[in-house]
């Protein structure tokens, strides 16, 4: 089979494969193959580290910037433009190389961390939280296309694993490393303690990454990127984020004029970015014409909505101990470990059973059951709770999430063809990074709106509604103790209904999977179950002679 043409609508989260540039690094020695999958376990781990690292520090960071009612775009910053950029850098490691792309992308993100670290105000570091998401996202598409470059289709399927594995310490372990670190030495300590392994990361990339023998950065090769796409979802999102951000406030969108500029960009740019992505663009950063097929649509609905449910836990369930609870600020992250070392273990193993039993359907419906158990824990939760409730609730998010990441590729990658897997690759990781930018917007809208009704019930006083919206840790200096109590009281009921919108929207995705096909999965003899994201060299997962053309469903 040929290499697709490049006319073909593929996703830009995808190289050419030997059509391109890029030479066959199949032949590199094991030593240094197994340096650069150990730089790339590293930087992936670094960039999914600090998707969460300020999850438990958030209330301590807005805080001290006066800036509470904002805190979302801490998150919201750095997922923005990951999810932008994450697609774009496929296409620029076919352009200036593996090599520079990986160096720039590093780089790129060095330097946004670093000025978090250094930020004096909220606003330099929201700026600085969007470039390190530039960098960031590139760092994931760049070590996935990789892992493509170097191994056998053979070897792809242990590595994808590993990659999942490590994707899903980072972002469990980050929470509790970033509360440690801010109790111990200040928010910004969580910022400075990248920045060194980082810098490890930027010396490795020269030395264990070989250099491309030519590029084709040209004109021509530039008209093939994504950029309409990439601007239009940009801006949409952007915009719907400002309106997010402005939830509980006190006046209504007609009377604030920027808010209603951002009501009215929203869906003007989501309906340009759906045009292009249809109707202009060669390989579009979103292939929505995949939508019209049931388990595509299920995987997309799936994919993005769990994300949301986890982000909505990873970035309010430590302000539950630490704000309602008053538990220190470590023990408050610590909370998140159960759930770290969940995600660990089970996407391997769920890609293990896959293999074994060549099924999935109903092993993706109990992982989907998973999160519905915890947001239901957490609605429920209590300061007089169990300790195992405390500390154990977080376990089946782990378990859930962690196995939907390679549950939902798997069965996405069955449904298609052999030369649609880029597509449907590309497919699942652009939606799982929309559900991280609205897991964090969307849930903090809904804290905010219920925090704003929950302190105008409570307190007569503007002054004091004002204070506790914009430092949280204003608690602390309400005069009276029923004051405290009762603003407690208040955060503690807006957390609640935000876990409520997280119960709903993890029983949205068990009742999608119960409409996912019960396909059978394509066994070594019909064609890949496994692929490696960032490549169109991947998808012969075959131990044998050259690809196979799969047949089954493309439903």
């Amino acid at each position: 089979m040929t290499s697709p043409t490049a006319d073909e609508r593929r996703p830009l989260l995808s190289g050419n494969g030997k059509d391109d540039f890029q030479q066959d690094w199949r032949h590199l020695t094991v030593t240094r193959k197994r340096v650069i999958v150990a730089t790339a376990l590293l930087t992936g781990f670094l960039s999914a580290l600090d998707l969460t690292v300020v999850a438990t520090c958030i209330a301590t960071i807005s805080s001290e910037l006066h800036s509470a009612d904002q805190e979302a775009w801490i998150g919201t910053a750095y997922l923005w433009s990951s999810v932008t950029f994450t697609p774009l850098y496929g296409r620029l490691s076919d352009l200036i190389g593996r090599r520079a792309a990986y160096v720039q992308a590093v780089f790129i993100f060095t330097i946004g961390t670093l000025g978090c670290g250094v930020a004096p105000s909220f606003s330099f570091l929201i700026i600085s939280r969007f470039i390190a998401g530039m960098g960031g996202g590139g760092i994931g598409t760049v070590s996935s296309v990789l892992m493509a470059d170097i191994f056998t289709p053979a070897e792809q399927g242990f590595y994808q694993g590993l990659e999942f594995a490590v994707w899903g310490a980072g972002t469990g372990l980050g929470g509790p490393i970033g509360g440690a670190l801010t109790q111990s030495f200040g928010w910004r300590a969580a910022f400075y303690a990248q920045v060194p392994i980082a810098a490890i990361a930027l010396i490795a990339i020269p030395i264990a990454i070989p250099s491309s023998e030519k590029s084709h950065y040209d004109l021509k090769s530039l008209r093939l990127i994504d950029f309409g796409g990439a601007v239009t979802l940009l801006i949409s999102i952007g915009s719907l984020l400002q309106l997010l951000s402005r939830a509980g406030g006190t006046e209504p969108i007609s009377h604030d004029p920027f808010t209603f500029a951002m009501a009215i960009l929203a869906p003007v740019f989501f309906v340009a970015f759906v045009y292009v992505e249809l109707k202009v663009a060669k390989r579009p950063v979103l292939p929505l014409s995949l939508l019209k097929r049931r388990t595509p649509l299920c995987v997309g609905i799936i994919a993005g909505v769990i994300a949301v449910v986890n982000f909505n836990m990873t970035y309010h369930l430590p302000m539950v101990f630490e704000i309602v609870f008053q538990q220190p600020l470590a023990v408050a992250g610590a909370h998140l470990l159960p759930n770290s070392i969940a995600m660990s273990v089970s996407a391997p193993i769920m890609g293990y059973i896959c293999k074994k039993t060549l099924h999935f359907k109903w092993l993706t419906v109990i992982n989907c059951a998973g999160p519905v158990i915890s947001m239901a824990l957490f609605v429920t939760l209590r300061e007089n709770s169990s300790w195992a409730a405390q500390w154990l609730s977080v376990v089946p998010m782990g378990i859930g999430f962690s196995g939907l990441l390679t549950l939902t590729l798997v069965g996405m990658l069955n449904s298609v063809a052999i030369d649609e897997i880029a597509t449907a690759t590309g497919f699942v990781f652009v939606w799982r990074s929309l559900g991280q930018v609205f897991g964090v917007g969307l849930s903090s809208a809904v804290f905010q709106a219920s925090l704003a009704s929950q302190l105008e019930r409570r307190f007569k006083s503007p002054e004091i509604i004002v204070k506790l919206r914009h430092v949280f840790h204003a608690i602390d200096d309400l005069p009276e103790e029923w004051q405290r109590e009762t603003a407690r009281e208040g955060f503690r009921v807006a957390l609640r209904n935000t876990f409520i919108f997280g119960l709903a929207g993890a029983s949205l995705v068990f009742l999608t999977s119960l409409f996912i096909p019960d396909d059978r999965l394509k066994g070594p003899e019909e064609g890949p179950i496994f692929a490696v994201p960032g490549t169109d060299t991947h998808p012969d997962l075959i131990e044998g002679e050259g690809r196979r053309d799969p047949t089954g469903s493309r439903e």
